[in-house]
This record gives structure tokens, sequence and C-alpha cells, in this order.
């Protein structure tokens, strides 16, 4: 019968945290610092990703709003063949400085 007094006593006075060995918390807080640094690196990611894309589209605008601008002011065929020559060349150019930044 003391026995099971003892025991009454023992679980009354427990909390959650008595019941669990001191290296399971330890193990649980380092795993969750973990799993926040990974989510802050993928977050700083996405976060790279997305200003890339940015400016690259920026650039893309800007092109576009300079052949925009120089076809209008175009005269001719020739005229309109050269500035449609350049800003083929300039967006090929941005095409292949862009896949070697992003590769896959």
């Amino acid at each position: 019968m003391a026995k099971k007094e003892y025991h009454t006593e023992q679980t009354e006075t427990a909390t959650p945290f008595s019941l669990i060995p001191s290296e399971f918390i330890t193990m649980g807080k380092k795993h969750i610092h973990e799993c926040v640094k990974a989510h802050s690196e993928l977050l700083d990611r996405f976060q790279e990703a997305n200003r890339s894309w940015l400016d690259h589209l920026q650039s893309e605008a800007a092109l576009s709003a300079e052949f925009a601008s120089k076809m209008t002011a175009v005269r001719s065929i020739p005229d309109a063949a050269t500035v449609l020559l350049e800003w083929t060349n300039r967006h090929m150019e941005m095409t292949t400085v862009r896949r070697q930044a992003c590769p896959g």
C-alpha cells in the first residue's frame, strides 16, 4: 500500500517535462533549430531567384521599349530590318547570358 501512495504522490507532482529525459529535449531543440535554419536558407534562395527573374524581366522590358521606339522612327524597310536584326542579336545575347546563369 505504501508503494501505491508513493506512486500517486510522484505522478501528482510530475510535470510533462520531468517525464522526458533532458537528452530528448536537447535533441528536439537541435532539430527545430536545424529546420528553422533550412527554412531560412530556402527562403533566401527563393528571394535570390525572384530578384534574378525580376532583373531579367526588367531588362527584357527595356529592350522591347527601345525596339518599339526605334521601329516607330524608321522610314524604310532596310532601316526596319537593321533595327530588327539589332534587337534579335541583343535578345539572343541576353538569352545566352540568362541560360549560363541558370543551368538546368
